[in-house]
């Protein structure tokens, strides 16, 4: 226990993390009250409600500029209410006719089936107010640089015990190594559930106490882009599902980067390579090969990508959910290099 506290105090106050946790929270207050535009919100939230009663009969909106539309796009779906409704019939239109030219034996058909039934009931027929959230889902879910900002403090975890020479001491037991190398995982998972919890929990009351609650139980088919989510979740479901999965994806991803930690020598070195993969990671790029697998942990980086469109993986020529499918594929990953990690450390030759 006390090595596990001495690693935490470590990992908690180095000069990095406290710098890097300063400006994670600037920039996303900052990002949160630049999102809260007080003169169109109280506007927008009536108009809502008048869209909704008078069936789209409103003149106001005519005088929004298409600027001013795309600005607002996080905090309703008024403006683009029509197009959602387009794309979703066209969805359904077009999985009608995939399911009439497919053998019913296919694995394509068998997909199109599992669609078209998670679809049934999930068209948006009115508009939504929900800046809160839709600003939260934005600046929480879909914000890679403070995924990149994380795992960059939790690089040279033990490339810093190689440049220091502790790696000698610490090697000479058996019983330290062990105990040590358990001690660096679980003071790792600790220190990203603390800062990440931290962040999303003081991000999303800023948000609250600036714009309020409202729009919590919109469909969270009524978000720009998630037209196509076959899921049935409100926004605040969604939210709290994204936080979760984010944080599991950053735990585990970080065990990739403590990989990498026992492998490089050096902290820079490490630090570096932990730039390059966790950018390959949260953009988005061609998956093949290799590739694929590094972009399954994209998913759980960025939340979005499980969610916004129906997707699965042929098993046996049955249909998958890739949200059932990629967990395991990524604690599978995980653990491998966990083992790899220990392997690797305890076979270091110490050089003097």
């Amino acid at each position: 226990m006390s090595l596990l506290k001495f690693e935490l105090y470590k990992m908690f106050f180095r000069k990095i993390t406290l710098i890097f946790i300063v400006l994670s929270l600037v920039f996303i207050f900052l990002k949160v009250v630049q999102d809260w535009n007080e003169d169109k919100m109280p506007q927008l939230h009536n108009l809502v409600q008048e869209y909704n009663l008078t069936n789209g009969n409103v003149n106001e909106l005519k005088k929004f500029s298409a600027t001013e539309k795309s600005n607002l796009y996080a905090a309703t779906n008024l403006f683009y209410l029509q197009d959602t409704i387009g794309e979703q019939l066209y969805q359904n239109e077009g999985l009608k006719n995939d399911l009439t030219q497919e053998s019913n034996t296919s694995y394509q058909y068998k997909a199109n089936l599992m669609e078209q039934k998670m679809l049934k009931g999930l068209l948006v027929k009115k508009a939504y107010y929900f800046n809160t959230w839709g600003s939260l889902i934005n600046n929480i879910l879909d914000f890679p640089m403070a995924v990149l900002l994380i795992l960059i403090m939790v690089s040279g975890v033990f490339s810093v015990e190689y440049a220091s020479r502790m790696d000698a001491l610490i090697l000479s037991s058996k019983q330290g190594k062990r105990q040590f190398i358990r001690a660096k995982i679980v003071a790792n998972i600790i220190f990203i559930s603390i800062v990440f919890l931290s962040i999303v929990s003081l991000t999303t009351l800023v948000q609250i106490f600036i714009s309020g609650f409202d729009g919590w139980n919109s469909p969270i088919q009524s978000l720009l882009y998630y037209q196509g989510c076959p899921f049935h979740l409100n926004i605040l479901q969604y939210y709290l599902l994204g936080v979760g999965i984010l944080l599991m994806g950053l735990i585990l991803f970080s065990m990739l980067v403590l990989l990498v930690s026992t492998i490089t020598k050096r902290p820079l070195t490490s630090f570096f390579i932990t730039i390059i993969i966790s950018f390959l990671s949260i953009v988005s790029m061609p998956r093949y090969g290799f590739l694929k697998e590094i972009g399954v942990y994209c998913d759980f980086l960025r939340p979005l990508n499980l969610f916004r469109n129906f997707s699965s993986y042929n098993i046996f020529g049955t249909p998958v959910l890739n949200i059932i499918v990629e967990p395991i594929i990524v604690i599978v990953i995980s653990i491998a290099a966990v083992y790899l990690m220990s392997r690797t450390f305890r076979n270091h030759q110490v050089v003097n």
